[in-house]
C-alpha cells in the first residue's frame, strides 16, 4: 500500500514555494480527486481536525491529515471553479450578485467564529474565494489561527497587503472582528473595483463597509452576524421601524392615508365627546370622565385591530 502520501498519484503541481505545495492528486482506489497540501510540520493541526469535525457547505471539506517525512499533509475535497478575483477581472458583478457572495461569506465566517476555540481566517481576500455554481467556497487557511483568551497579541504577523486589519500588524490578538475589516475591504471592491483608500462604494452599503474597516476593532460589527443583518436591511426598514410605533394609520407613507386617518380620529373624538348620558344626579366631571372612557376603549379596539 505504501505511505499514506503515496496512496495519492500527483496529477499536477498548483503551487510551489518554501512554505507549501499544493497539488492536484488521483486516489485509485476510491476513484476521486483531491487537493493536497504539503504545509511545515509546526502547522496547527488542530486547526484542520477542527475542521474535519465541522464542516460546512462553503467552505471545502477535509478528507484527511496527516505527518509524514517531517511534513504536514491536508487532503481536501477538490473545488473546481474560478477564484472571485478572477471573475471580478473577466467582469464586474452586480451588486445583487456581489452582496450575496458577502452574505455566502458571512455564513461560512459565522460558522468558523463559533466553533470551540473560534477559528479566525485572518487571510479573506478574491483570490482565496472560489465561485462554483453562483456559490462561494471560503479557502487557503493556512494562516488561520484558533482564538485564545489569553493571549495579547498573534505570534506571527501574517496576512495580505491591504485586507489585513491593523491588529494582523502585532498590535493586538486577531479575532472575529479581523476577519470583518478583510470583509468590508472585499465588499467594497466587489462594489466598485477599488481598495476603500482609493475610494468608498457609494450608495446604501457605504455606511457597512465604513463600519467594517474601522481602524479600532471596536467601532466594527463586533459580531459577523451583525454585519449579515445589516446586509439584509431594507434601505426604508429604519423609517419603517419609527413609524411602527405611530397610531394604525399613520404607519404608512402615503400622504392620502394619513389625511384619511386624521378626520377618522378626528370624528371619533367628536363622536365620542358628545354622547349624552342622563340621569337625575350626572355632574359634568362624571360626563366627561364617562366620554374619555368611551374614546380610551375605542382607542384600545383599534390599537388591537391595527397591530
Amino acid at each position: 500500500m505504501g505511505t499514506r502520501r503515496e496512496r495519492y498519484q500527483i496529477i499536477h503541481t498548483i503551487a510551489a514555494s518554501e512554505l507549501k505545495t499544493i497539488w492536484l492528486v488521483y486516489h485509485p482506489i476510491e476513484q476521486v480527486y483531491y487537493i493536497m497540501k504539503r504545509l511545515p510540520a509546526e502547522t496547527n493541526t488542530k486547526l484542520y481536525e477542527q475542521m474535519k469535525i465541522h464542516p460546512h457547505p462553503y467552505i471545502p471539506s477535509i478528507h484527511e491529515s496527516f505527518l509524514q517525512e517531517g511534513y504536514f499533509y491536508v487532503v481536501e475535497t477538490f473545488v473546481n471553479g474560478p477564484t472571485l478575483g478572477y471573475v471580478m477581472s473577466s467582469h464586474p458583478l452586480g451588486e445583487e450578485t456581489a452582496v450575496r457572495y458577502i452574505v455566502q461569506l458571512c455564513e461560512a465566517l459565522n460558522h468558523l467564529h463559533h466553533l470551540n476555540p473560534p477559528l479566525i481566517h485572518r487571510d479573506i481576500k478574491a483570490e482565496n474565494i472560489l465561485i462554483v455554481d453562483q456559490h462561494i467556497m471560503l479557502i487557503d487557511f493556512e494562516i488561520a489561527r484558533q482564538f485564545s483568551e489569553t493571549a495579547n497579541k498573534d505570534t506571527q504577523v501574517l496576512g495580505s497587503v491591504g485586507y489585513a486589519a491593523p491588529e494582523q500588524y502585532g498590535f493586538n490578538q486577531s479575532d472575529e472582528r479581523t476577519d470583518i475589516y478583510a470583509v468590508g475591504v472585499l465588499m467594497n471592491y466587489l462594489l466598485c473595483g477599488r481598495h476603500p483608500k482609493d475610494g468608498i462604494a457609494s450608495g446604501r452599503y457605504e455606511k457597512i463597509i465604513q463600519k467594517c474597516i474601522a481602524i479600532d476593532p471596536k467601532d466594527r460589527f463586533q459580531h459577523v452576524s451583525l454585519l449579515s443583518q445589516s446586509l439584509y436591511k431594507k434601505p426604508n426598514e429604519e423609517k419603517k421601524t419609527k413609524h411602527s410605533y405611530a397610531l394604525p394609520g399613520f404607519r404608512s407613507h402615503n400622504a392620502a392615508v394619513w389625511i384619511v386617518s386624521a378626520l377618522l380620529y378626528f370624528l371619533l373624538i367628536l363622536l365620542c365627546m358628545n354622547v349624552t348620558i342622563t340621569g337625575r344626579q350626572v355632574s359634568a366631571s362624571y360626563v366627561l370622565t364617562m366620554r374619555v372612557s368611551l374614546f380610551a376603549i375605542w382607542m384600545i379596539w383599534i390599537l388591537i385591530m391595527g397591530n
